[in-house]
């Protein structure tokens, strides 16, 4: 009995104590696994935080430039390192250029992106580029005329007014812009310039009367076709790099009115007189030729050459009228009937398509534009116009000419039919050339 108390004694403490203990110990058991993923999973905001820290801010998310035009992006990095390299890309190479700071130049028209990146932040600016348009004609003031460059319709002052000036052509040849004309320099004489930026050169010295008609610059030679009066008879010439070249001898008058350069070769056009009219002429690195026509009495204004084909568009008096003509390859086509005066004065080919300005006259001019043979009226009749000069770029059909008012020429510029002034028809103003890049 004895035994058997010490034994229920014992097994009481060794119970109290082991109860003790682990109200004070934890209870060990093997790791749940799941609290190790628990723990390694970020806090989704602290996540999208970090995320957002490195944001790129750029001065200008739209832009809108003319061809050649320059500008300067600056981006600035927000949460991350101001001093980081940003690094500067183009959606397409062929309309804008971007450099390693940033600065941008618009090489032709169209529609590209900037992008400004660092990491995986990135930003963005949209440019839109629209070619330069060159126009050159006349401005007359109180007095005098004034040889006009506009230029996206901003007019500058090629000469002075003192006496008159004509600005008859224009050219753009990368950044620079060469026009050609005349003042008059005296009663019975006037001088033959081109101007290169603004910049005015003499290719004659006064003596006589001259005219320059043309200017086409290839390489890093100007080409000026032109006319000038010997004491006797108009010789019909072509400058090159201000050096004179007559075209014909001197035995009739003749008149270099186009010059046009492909392949090294020179083609001139204009109008040689005979005793019974005048013929219209080609000339070829020199060489001249006339173009075949039913006329006793025929002239030739324009050249365009392509690869294979020279089109060359003038006029041919057919009865009593003029009658506009364009002849390709030498074979005369005409563009209007003999019912009516027309002209046709400028020709440009784009692709498989050839158009043609000029005018035609109804109960008044109206200014023409012919494509492919088919005539388009750029004004209603209800004034006189003249379509002088055509030019296309990307599908765009641009014609400079003018409009009477009423009381006055007035400077315009057509851009896919949709007539612009450029001057205010104060005063009279001529556009007789436009060049578009």
């Amino acid at each position: 009995m004895k035994k058997l108390f010490h034994l229920f004694l014992f097994v009481l403490v060794s119970f109290l104590f082991l109860s003790a203990c682990s109200s004070e110990l934890p209870l060990l058991l093997p790791p749940d696994p799941r609290q190790n993923q628990e723990d390694q999973i970020e806090n989704p905001e602290d996540t999208a935080e970090n995320e957002a820290a490195i944001e790129i801010i750029l001065d200008n998310t739209q832009l809108e430039l003319f061809t050649l035009d320059t500008a300067t992006l600056t981006a600035s990095i927000s949460g991350g390192d101001e001093n980081s390299a940003i690094e500067w890309t183009t959606s397409n190479r062929k309309v804008l250029h971007v450099d390693a700071q940033g600065n941008i130049t618009a090489l032709s028209a169209g529609t590209a992106n900037i992008m400004a990146s660092f990491g995986e932040a990135s930003a963005f600016c949209q440019v839109s580029v629209t070619p330069n348009v060159y126009i050159v004609g006349e401005v007359y003031n109180d007095n005098n005329a004034i040889a006009t460059l506009w230029k996206n319709g901003v007019a500058q002052d090629l000469s002075s007014g003192i006496n008159n000036g004509f600005a008859k052509s224009v050219f753009v040849k990368d950044s620079d812009v060469y026009v050609t004309g005349s003042q008059n320099a005296g009663l019975n004489s006037s001088i033959a310039l081109q101007w290169e930026n603004g910049i005015q050169s003499e290719l004659t010295d006064g003596s006589y009367r001259a005219r320059t008609r043309s200017i086409y610059v290839k390489g890093n030679n100007a080409y000026v076709a032109g006319y000038e009066f010997n004491g006797n008879k108009f010789i019909a010439k072509l400058w090159v790099n201000g050096i004179a070249q007559n075209l014909s001898d001197g035995t009739e008058n003749a008149f270099a009115n186009s010059v046009f350069v492909v392949n090294n070769n020179v083609y001139v056009v204009g109008k040689e007189d005979s005793p019974n009219g005048s013929f219209a002429m080609l000339w070829k690195n020199g060489v001249p030729s006339k173009l075949i026509s039913e006329s006793d009495e025929a002239s030739a204004h324009s050249v365009y050459v392509t690869d294979s084909d020279v089109y060359v568009v003038g006029s041919e008096k057919i009865g009593t009228k003029n009658v506009a003509t364009i002849w390709k390859n030498g074979a005369p086509t005409n563009l209007s009937d003999s019912s009516i005066e027309a002209l046709a004065l400028s020709v440009y080919v784009s692709g498989s398509d050839v158009y043609v300005a000029g005018y035609e006259e109804d109960l008044s001019l109206v200014a023409k534009l012919w494509k492919n043979g088919v005539a388009i009226n750029l004004t209603d009749g209800t004034s006189s116009g003249f379509a002088r000069s055509v030019f296309v770029q990307d599908s765009n059909v641009y014609v400079a000419g003018s409009i009477y008012n009423g009381n006055n020429e007035v400077a315009v510029q057509w851009k896919n039919g949709v007539q612009t002034n450029l001057s205010s028809g104060i005063n009279l103003a001529r556009a007789n050339s436009i060049f578009v890049k």
